[in-house]
């Protein structure tokens, strides 16, 4: 995950669409799309919108437009569109993830962010639970300051869902959002119940479970507690053909009527043969051209599933994991900094953080931040053999050693 950038992927737009189109229909859905800037709207016109990326004030306009123009101003839909987009986008999640616990999901929380932003700064700490019955996790993302609010709030509801399609129930998610120094911190808790439920959620694509407010109007937007766990809506898949139906069955009607009957010919097979290749092979030409024009403009990031472990030993026992292009450091004591330092060939690279560290906080360091003396970055398809880690508190300095694990 890219340090900079404030983007974020298509999915998440679509999934907006698809909650507005289940929840409210299609006339609201396409108010929506008119309601952006011209070049928004054409981006989305392309069928490979989904791939491309959009600034933050994409969908902070779609996220206000639902709130004030659908919901009446009631900014609990912000956590509704949260949920559906863990829904929505669960099946986006790399393999690996869906089997997982909701503590180690929410840690490797790195591995699938890639896929939704390419801004911000992860990383996680640990949660006192209020009984033996609990567990929890706290995450924290730093932004840019201008990154819009409702996409703290939707945020909520995504970790939420998505601790329960891991099987388990939450007892809490909440959290709150700070803005100090030109950063602007995300805070979620999410705690949940340490013994899974006896059936675990399995969101299949083309149908997301959503709430009661669904049969409801409009305007009227319902208390949470009464969501109702039984409904489901329907995909922009399932809905998309459903209107490609009726408008093949009006464009029939139509046909029918305003064309007289032609009197019967008939065909040479082989003419018959040879039209019905020659469509195909232009329709494929085309499609494929379209395809390559647009996808070939935003590729989507490509994920890395290789996690690289490593072996530290000294007074600072700090554990280090490597998922390019990101270093993840938990350290067990609090510090005021912490530097690190690796020899790659004849060069070396440091990084100093400029912040005060938590007791077991885990902080991601993207690789091109370690740079020579000479401002050079090490390069984000480096793995590194050896690494030093050094934690400074209140004058006192303690380090360790990190050697990479062999395979």
């Amino acid at each position: 995950m890219k340090s900079v950038g404030k983007r974020i992927h298509g999915s998440i737009l679509s999934s907006r669409f698809a909650f507005v189109e289940a929840r409210f229909g299609a006339s609201a859905k396409n108010a929506l799309v008119s309601s952006l800037p011209p070049k928004d709207r054409d981006k989305l016109r392309s069928p490979v919108f989904e791939n491309n990326w959009y600034d933050f004030e994409t969908l902070d306009a779609v996220d206000r437009y639902v709130v004030s123009k659908l919901g009446g101003g009631d900014e609990r839909l912000l956590h509704e569109l949260g949920r559906f987009s863990a829904d929505y986008n669960y099946l986006r999640l790399p393999a690996k993830l869906h089997g997982l616990p909701p503590e180690e999901l929410l840690k490797n929380a790195t591995r699938f962010n890639v896929i939704f932003q390419d801004s911000g700064i992860f990383s996680y700490e640990s949660v006192t639970p209020s009984s033996q019955d609990e567990q929890g996790l706290v995450l924290v993302y730093e932004y840019p300051e201008d990154i819009p609010e409702s996409y703290f709030a939707s945020g909520v509801g995504f970790f939420e869902r998505l601790v329960e399609l891991s099987g388990h129930k939450v007892t809490y998610a909440g959290g709150e959002q700070k803005k100090e120094s030109g950063v602007c911190r995300h805070r979620y808790e999410i705690r949940w119940q340490r013994e899974p439920l006896p059936e675990r959620p399995k969101p299949e694509a083309g149908k997301v479970k959503m709430s009661e407010l669904e049969a409801s109007a409009a305007t009227e937007v319902t208390d949470r507690s009464e969501r109702s766990k039984d409904s489901t809506a329907p995909s922009l898949t399932s809905v998309a053909q459903s209107v490609k139906s009726e408008f093949d069955e009006k464009f029939a009607t139509a046909s029918v009527v305003s064309q007289p009957r032609a009197p019967k010919k008939s065909v040479p097979r082989w003419r018959l043969l040879l039209w019905i290749v020659l469509i195909a092979v232009s329709a494929l030409f085309l499609v494929g051209q379209r395809v390559y024009l647009y996808a070939t403009r935003e590729p989507e990031p490509q994920l890395r599933d290789k996690i690289y472990g490593y072996r530290c030993t000294g007074a600072l026992a700090a554990e280090l994991r490597l998922d390019k292009p990101l270093l993840i450091v938990t350290v067990p004591v609090a510090a005021d900094e912490l530097f690190v330092e690796v020899e790659v060939g004849a060069a070396e690279y440091s990084y100093k953080t400029g912040k005060i560290i938590a007791e077991s906080m885990a902080l991601e360091i993207p690789l091109g931040w370690l740079k020579t003396p000479q401002g050079a970055a090490l390069s984000e398809d480096a793995v590194p053999q050896k690494l030093q880690l050094s934690a400074r508190k209140s004058g006192e300095v303690k380090t360790c050693s990190c050697a990479l694990l062999e395979e």
